[in-house]
């Protein structure tokens, strides 16, 4: 039988590594994609993205091997930085491949975008006073910053917009 010890020792193991190729290989595509026109709506926001993806996988990885509770802090609240702009960042890239299939917005999407982005910007905002509570350091699987209301908030905000992303990836299909 195995040891759970063990068990638990090489998961976290792995989990450390495939959270380092994914900050990798974002940062990869990140390059990639800023080497194309970035005048391109589709270019700009897949770069975008891939910030975002690489800010928390990095973060994550980082957090993951701090010796104090004071840099795994900052780590995690490093990490809500790419969390709070991704919803922003997929309506992007959901609207301009929308607009690349022939269907350009007559300026309605064009604003709900960048109300997307006001919004992410006011829970960056908010980050240091509310958005997420103190940090919990001995909890299973792995320390966190605990929830608050605004979390909620931000969690509704965050299904709502990725939701709307995927009807309008859904109708650029």
């Amino acid at each position: 039988m195995v040891n759970v010890s063990v068990l638990l020792t090489s998961l976290q193991t792995l989990n450390d590594l495939l959270t380092a190729g994914i900050a990798v290989t974002a940062f990869s595509l990140l390059i990639y994609a800023l080497s194309f026109n970035l005048r391109d709506r589709v270019a700009r926001s897949f770069a975008f993205i891939m910030l975002c993806v690489v800010i928390v996988y990095v973060a994550e990885s980082f957090g993951s091997v701090s010796a104090s509770a004071q840099q795994l802090i900052t780590w995690l609240h490093l990490q809500w930085l790419g969390i709070i702009f991704l919803p922003a960042a997929y309506l992007h890239i959901s609207d301009a491949l929308l607009e690349t299939t022939g269907r350009p917005s007559r300026g309605r999407r064009r604003r709900v975008v960048r109300l997307t982005y006001i919004i992410s910007f006011g829970f960056l905002l908010t980050l240091p006073y509310g958005l997420v509570g103190p940090l919990v350091q001995n909890a299973e699987p792995a320390p966190h910053l605990q929830r608050t209301w605004l979390t909620w908030v931000f969690t509704i905000y965050y299904a709502l917009v990725m939701g709307l992303s995927w009807v309008k990836f859904w109708r650029a299909y």
